[in-house]
């Protein structure tokens, strides 16, 4: 239950910082919660990469129904991807990855002040 409530925790806060600060303000929020967490050390990696890797997922996806895929469509040509929505999971696995990396940061410094 506190893996999800983590994990939620860093979608939630982490989108609505990301409304106001840059893409990379993701990061800083799931270091904070890797930190303030007691989770293990891969469950906070977990947590960071499904919470940020989910948010920027979604974004992904509406942002590309609102223009109607054209923009993955040019940019999947630009990159011959087979399918232009890899390029919607592609940009969630960075996120997630980033995100994950950044909790298990946080966790990793907080065991190490303990």
């Amino acid at each position: 239950m506190k893996f999800i409530i983590i994990t939620l925790a860093i979608a939630v806060v982490g989108f609505g910082v990301q409304l106001v600060l840059p893409w990379w303000s993701l990061a800083l929020v799931a270091f904070v919660i890797g930190f303030i967490s007691n989770l293990r050390f891969m469950a906070a990696f977990a947590a960071g990469l499904l919470g940020a890797g989910g948010v920027w997922a979604a974004y992904a996806l509406m942002l590309n129904n609102a223009n109607e895929s054209m923009l993955a469509n040019k940019i999947g040509e630009l990159f011959t991807l087979p399918e232009p929505l890899l390029l919607v999971v592609i940009a969630a696995l960075i996120a997630g990855i980033l995100g994950g990396l950044a909790a298990a940061g946080g966790r990793g410094l907080k065991q190490m002040l303990a």
